[in-house]
């Protein structure tokens, strides 16, 4: 479900100027999850997100729950497979990894990464790259 953070947060960054890297990849993230993709989309929800020089943070409702936080840096994720990438063998570009972060890591259930959460002051678990 797109909530009305999500929908600011996407124009907040769309009316920035720039090419930051981690800006321009929260962006593809936050536009495929509105998008629906092709996973589970439809029912997250975000509340937060920040972009960080090689990647981003977002706050989120995991389908099925738990609310966590996810840290997505660039060459830094278990299991990135590199599924949007034009270019086999090269890095991807923001848009590719934030599609592929939207689709197969926000949009996905936590399953094995539930257990692995690390909270913070706030009680709110993380998991992803280091923070």
């Amino acid at each position: 479900m797109v909530t009305p953070q999500h929908l600011a947060l996407i124009e907040q960054l769309a009316s920035t100027p720039g090419e930051a890297w981690g800006r321009s990849a929260l962006l593809a993230c936050l536009r495929r999850l509105q998008d629906r993709g092709p996973t589970e989309a439809a029912i997250v929800e975000v509340y937060q997100a920040w972009p960080l020089e090689d990647g981003f943070q977002i706050v989120y409702l995991s389908p099925w729950g738990p609310r966590v936080g996810l840290t997505a840096r660039r060459g830094k994720l278990e299991w990135f497979a590199n599924v949007y990438v034009d270019d086999p063998g090269s890095e991807p570009t923001p848009r590719e990894f934030g599609m592929e972060v939207a689709d197969y890591f926000v949009a996905e259930p936590l399953g094995k990464y539930a257990e692995t959460l690390e909270f913070d002051s706030d009680g709110l678990g993380w998991w992803g790259s280091e923070r």
